[in-house]
């Protein structure tokens, strides 16, 4: 049988693939229609997509891309987050998602829009840290 650890590790491998990191980030928009729709079906159109995203694409071949540095900088972050400004990016991303939910909800599209941006521009920034960040240590076996 499969650990679920291996699991796991496959699917970061998988995410590191440059079509699944842009894919996601790209779709970040859907993430607030179920809440200007009022609509639980899109929801879980929306929840699938981003569940199987990583499950669509090969690990990819060339492991010294940018995707690749990235993805494995955040898994690191994940499991060990500095307090440094990766932090308050991520928390300031966070709230714009909040906010995005919020205004998506009342339907007020300009600040529904403004946060899309913020949490993307949020997201960008912060893969661009962990990739910064991750191409100064070496890539150790037990992260995955």
């Amino acid at each position: 049988m499969i650990a679920l650890s291996e699991i796991n590790n496959t699917m970061w491998r998988r995410h590191a693939h440059p079509l699944s990191l842009w894919s996601r980030l790209l779709s970040t928009p859907l993430a607030f229609l179920p809440f200007w729709h009022r609509s639980w079906q899109q929801g879980l159109g929306v929840a699938a997509w981003f569940a199987i995203n990583p499950w669509l694409f090969p690990e990819p071949r060339n492991q010294q891309t940018w995707s690749v540095r990235a993805i494995r900088g955040e898994r690191r972050w994940i499991k060990t987050p500095p307090s440094d400004k990766s932090l308050v990016v991520m928390s300031a991303g966070s709230a714009a998602f909040l906010g995005g939910f919020y205004f998506a909800y009342q339907r007020q599209l300009i600040p529904t829009l403004v946060s899309t941006v913020a949490v993307m521009a949020c997201n960008a920034w912060f893969l661009d840290r962990m990739a910064k960040t991750y191409g100064v240590a070496p890539y150790r076996q037990e992260e995955g």
